[in-house]
């Protein structure tokens, strides 16, 4: 097993920062000799060579940051992750950064994330995916890197956490209140995978909402999707055949939505006179299906633009961290809910 900076520093009885500049000549000083000179012996003995990574994130000069995320082979045709990374490029590139992607592979066990330590060297990193938070943050919580949590909150955080994330919860209790206003009570939810906490805060909105509204919750009206158009459409159909007095269906992104829509109309239901239905995101594709979706839209380009700005002001030490922001979500109306039918 590789040698690890984590490792050199507990061999010496230091922490990783002390390691850290100790290997820099722009630190080195900062350093007391004796301690130098031991860190070094520990190195050579354990025929240790810090990564570029970790020399960069020390020394704060290379003027790139680094986007990490999860490697699939929707990230690029998703218009949830484009939207993001163009911010955070256009955001970097406004303040003299430029940004490079990292892409995670993802195995049986999780996320690779040795392919952090053998990408170029970078200033800071926006952390960006569902697996990131119990996988990869830990291995920033414990390094000199300047991180920050991009889409990807929940308010059960311990408060240490940097991040820039729009209100999931309450933009799905604005969804099932509309839905509720308009007459629906037997309103049916496809979550999103169980590892995403954007998917559980959503769903929790839709639980809030009910609630609220004197609606008990039923669970034959849940299924879990997993943010593709066909896992929206399989799920859809085992509502559908279950149970037929559905009279709206809440989906907890765009693409299910489209999907939920496909499957209402091969089932010979019109949306929205028989079924309603809503998403949430407000990709491109949602104002051009048929009917077009009504949704709740996140700010997907301003999040990635605030996030590389706030990531650009830590690596500056012009804030100091924990740092968050929090922006708001909008429910668009479009032509996909209608008044509940009765049945």
């Amino acid at each position: 097993m590789a040698v690890t900076i984590r490792d050199i520093a507990k061999q010496a009885g230091v922490s990783v920062a002390t390691v850290s500049r100790s290997i820099n000549s722009a630190t080195k000083n900062q350093v007391r000799e004796e301690t130098r000179k031991k860190i070094f012996e520990i190195i050579k003995k354990y025929n240790y060579f810090p990564d570029q990574i970790a020399r960069s994130l020390s020394t704060r000069k290379t003027r790139v940051l680094g986007l990490c995320m999860p490697f699939r082979a929707s990230v690029f045709s998703s218009d949830y992750f484009t939207g993001i990374i163009i911010g955070a490029i256009e955001s970097a590139r406004r303040l003299g950064y430029e940004l490079k992607i990292v892409l995670l592979s993802e195995t049986a066990r999780g996320l690779d994330i040795s392919d952090v330590n053998k990408t170029s060297a970078i200033d800071g990193a926006l952390l960006v995916g569902t697996r990131i938070e119990d996988e990869l943050l830990p291995v920033f919580r414990n390094s000199d890197a300047p991180w920050i949590l991009v889409n990807n909150y929940s308010e059960n955080d311990d408060g240490k956490t940097n991040f820039v994330d729009c209100d999931n919860k309450k933009g799905a209790y604005d969804a099932v209140n509309y839905l509720f206003d308009m007459g629906h009570r037997e309103i049916a939810f496809i979550k999103g995978p169980a590892d995403s906490r954007n998917a559980n805060d959503r769903f929790a909105g839709y639980m809030k909402a009910l609630k609220k509204n004197g609606i008990k919750s039923d669970k034959s009206l849940f299924r879990t999707g997993d943010f593709t158009e066909k896992g929206g459409y399989l799920a859809a159909q085992e509502l559908l055949a279950d149970k037929n007095n559905i009279t709206a269906v809440f989906c907890a992104d765009d693409e299910m939505a489209v999907g939920a829509l496909q499957a209402v109309k091969d089932k010979g239901l019109n949306c929205p006179k028989d079924i309603s239905i809503i998403g949430f995101d407000d990709i491109r594709l949602s104002r051009y299906v048929d009917p077009p979706l009504t949704t709740v839209r996140q700010p997907i380009y301003e999040i990635g633009k605030v996030a590389a700005q706030m990531l650009v002001h830590i690596v500056e030490g012009k804030i100091q961290t924990p740092v968050s922001k929090v922006l708001q979500t909008e429910l668009i109306e479009r032509d996909s809910c209608a008044i509940a039918a009765r049945k």
